[in-house]
Order: structure tokens, then sequence, then C-alpha cells
């Protein structure tokens, strides 16, 4: 499956999510986006089964369902997911969507809207700020603004442009 990237990975098959879960090293986080709303309960079966402590798992979603379903099933970490370019948000919207859904963040679109105010007033909830997708420089603005942590397609030169800052 794998020979897109190169021959030595022709015949790599994609892990299952307990395989996943299995190779997490003791020391990272895990973000899992539950895209289906139908794949919650599956998702909570799976993750108990799982030997790995629980404060290694966040779940995100853009559904409020399901971070509401989460949280009430389970003492995971849940997200909630927005997206600047998809809809009109406001801080004061998403502080009052995470506290109704007793959400522990949101994760925020990388976006101009995506600012030290926004950032503010969630932080001032005592909640998390994570930020997608960020592929170049802009993961200074946000390191400097004090994001909780950056989703990357290219984490080698993410942690190289903020090693050389």
């Amino acid at each position: 499956m794998g020979s897109w990237l190169g021959s030595e990975w022709s015949g790599e098959k994609i892990p299952t999510f307990m395989e996943v879960l299995d190779l997490l090293p003791r020391n990272k986080k895990l973000f899992v986006e539950i895209k289906e709303k139908d794949l919650s309960l599956l998702v909570i079966e799976e993750i108990k089964k799982a030997s790995l402590p629980k404060n290694q798992i966040t779940i995100i979603s853009f559904y409020e369902s399901i971070i509401k379903e989460m949280k009430e099933k389970t003492d995971l970490e849940c997200n909630l997911l927005v997206s600047f370019s998809q809809q009109n948000i406001s801080a004061k919207s998403v502080s009052e969507r995470l506290l109704f859904l007793n959400a522990d963040g949101v994760g925020a679109e990388n976006h101009k809207n995506l600012n030290e105010s926004f950032m503010k007033k969630i932080k001032d909830l005592n909640k998390e700020v994570h930020v997608w997708t960020v592929d170049d420089n802009e993961a200074l603005r946000y390191r400097d603004m004090g994001i909780s942590s950056i989703t990357t397609n290219v984490p080698k030169k993410i942690k190289e442009i903020i090693q050389k800052s």
C-alpha cells in the first residue's frame, strides 16, 4: 500500500486504531478526530481496551454532539474543532459552546482570526487552544501567543523553524 512513497514501503498496511494506541509512546499524546456521529461508542470501547493512560488521548470533533457524548461517557479530554473559513465565529460564541459542552479546549483553524484576543478569551476560561494546520513560519506567531499545540503536515520543518528562532 505504501509503494507510492517508495519501494521499501511496498506492502505496508495501514495500522488499526488499536495498533496505533498500542504503539503510542508513554510520553506522547494522540489527538483522535471523530468525523462520524455513529463512531463514538466504538472509539470509547477501543480506548477502554488500550493499556495506555487516558490522559494521552484527546478527542476532537467538529460535532458538538460528539464532544458532549464523549464528556458524558468518558473522562477523556475533548476539544471542539472550529473553522473560521466555514462559519462566522467569535471568541465569545466559542467560549459559550466550550462551557456548555464541558469541553477542555478548542482546535482552531490556522486563520487571521485566531489572534491574541481570541486566545485570551479561551485561556481565561482555563481552556486549551490548539491550531491546525500550520506548515510555515506562522508557527512562530502561534508559539509566541502561547498556543497549546500545533498540528502540521511537516513536523520536521516546523521543529527547525522553532529551533532557529
